[in-house]
């Protein structure tokens, strides 16, 4: 299991790749933008300066502004769905009517394929001054010396409008690898022919999903992989990753955390980074669902909108503790080495797409699932607004470049004991042992 693949596994088994097609160039270059880099040339540099032109303003920009001190080329990279893309494109084309000297290109490439692209580019010195891509990437691109660290840039009114939350998702090594665009995450499904209420405990959901499976004579499917069993480590007093790097639990939580698992035999059939539960869910054989906020449409498709929640997390028992789910963001990393006037303009792109203006015209996109990072800004739609309310008080993925040296023994403890009955204290050793052996090799943070 490679490093890319670990906080993202879920959608590398779950989501179905759309054809974006010709989409992307044609509304990027509708006004004849094109890749062609400014004369000036400038030492490439891990550190982004503080900005020597305006920002980009959330106001209206439906007039032209000659006047702007802007200059230079922005490449923008990206693996998006269509209408995001199309969102996205819009916006462009406002930030150039805004910033008429400058340059732009929006480039779409396929989801499996866009990490690779853009690291042979950047070892070739070319590449995109924005990379909008999952957090996961982060820490390695910075470690492989393919981003720049954006700290000395970002505005305090910048910082202050975005949950801490949040920017735990660009901070890495000390560094602040990017700017978080788009807000994702595991979230608690509902189907309200099921379960007209929410569960108001973990054994309630757990009761009413086998009275479930007695009744459609089909067993409920719980996903526990690592994107949802990571997080009940913070319910059991832990965390996976200490800041700076480390485990982040001792054998008390990290038993505790694996018997909170166990609990889910009671009412179903555990998978691991599967669609079975999804399936299971959308025949309307199982009340509950835990998958990610990339399933909304296909759930929506298959349900109607009307009959779906995304819940709360119950509580586990009656101390007020709860289940939680995992966030993570889409990002706007930027390029090594570009000319001072490109990463200047790429800068004031990358402050609209975060500002209330770009964030808005992003949840307004056709497909409306688009999960704004700015709690001023709330989707559209209920079950949308629902999400991002739910992910604002979910756990942190962590990031680390070494992620995998810690997900891969525990998520197999997890297999162990839920589906193997195993028993936990000796699965959760042979777990942190494999982990301290390993660490001993690699370094402890990311």
């Amino acid at each position: 299991m490679s490093l890319s693949t670990i906080p993202t596994s879920r959608f590398t088994h779950r989501r179905r790749v759309r054809g974006l097609v010709a989409l992307v160039l044609l509304v990027a270059c509708a006004s004849g933008c094109t890749s062609q880099v400014d004369d000036l040339q400038v030492t490439p540099t891990t550190t982004l300066s503080r900005p020597t032109a305006i920002p980009a303003t959330a106001g209206p920009t439906e007039t032209q502004a000659p006047g702007s001190p802007l200059r230079g080329s922005v490449s923008i990279w990206a693996a998006w769905e269509a209408h995001h893309v199309a969102a996205l494109s819009d916006l462009v084309e406002r930030f150039r009517l805004q910033h008429p000297r400058v340059q732009v290109r929006l480039s779409y490439y396929r989801p499996a394929e866009l990490e690779q692209e853009f690291r042979n580019a950047a070892a070739a010195g070319g590449g995109p001054t924005i990379l909008l891509a999952p957090s996961s990437w982060g820490p390695a691109l910075l470690r492989d010396g393919l981003i720049v660290d954006i700290e000395p840039r970002l505005l305090p009114e910048q910082r202050a409008a975005i949950p801490e939350l949040i920017w735990s998702q660009v901070s890495s090594a000390g560094a602040m690898v990017g700017l978080p665009v788009r807000l994702r995450g595991v979230v608690l499904y509902r189907n309200h022919s099921l379960a007209a209420q929410p569960a108001a405990s973990l054994g309630d959901l757990l009761t009413q999903a086998a009275a479930a499976s007695t009744r459609h004579a089909a067993e409920p499917v719980f996903d526990l992989g690592f994107e949802f069993s990571g997080a009940q480590l913070t319910a059991c007093g832990g965390t996976l990753l200490r800041a700076g790097g480390g485990i982040g639990f001792d054998q008390q939580s990290g038993e505790c955390w694996l018997n909170l698992l166990a609990r889910f035999r009671q009412a179903g059939r555990p998978v691991f980074n599967s669609n079975a539960d999804r399936a299971t869910f959308l025949a309307g054989h199982s009340p509950w669902l835990i998958d990610t906020t990339d399933a909304l449409p296909e759930i929506v498709q298959a349900l109607g909108a009307e009959n779906v929640s995304i819940d709360a997390w119950p509580q586990i028992e009656d101390d007020g503790l709860q289940l939680s789910g995992t966030i993570w963001t889409d990002n706007a990393f930027f390029g090594v080495g570009a000319p001072l006037a490109d990463l200047e303009a790429s800068w004031a792109l990358a402050s609209l797409l975060i500002g209330p203006e770009g964030q808005a015209r992003l949840a307004q996109d056709d497909g409306r699932w688009f999960l704004p990072v700015l709690p001023t800004v709330r989707p559209l739609t209920p079950l949308a607004a629902q999400a991002q309310e739910v992910l604002f008080s979910a756990t942190a993925m962590p990031l680390a470049s070494n992620l995998s040296l810690y997900v891969v023994p525990l998520e197999r403890a997890v297999v162990q004991v839920v589906a193997q009955a195993a028993d936990p204290s000796a699965a959760l050793r042979r777990a942190t042992e494999l982990i301290r052996n390993e660490l001993t090799q690699s370094p402890p943070g990311g």
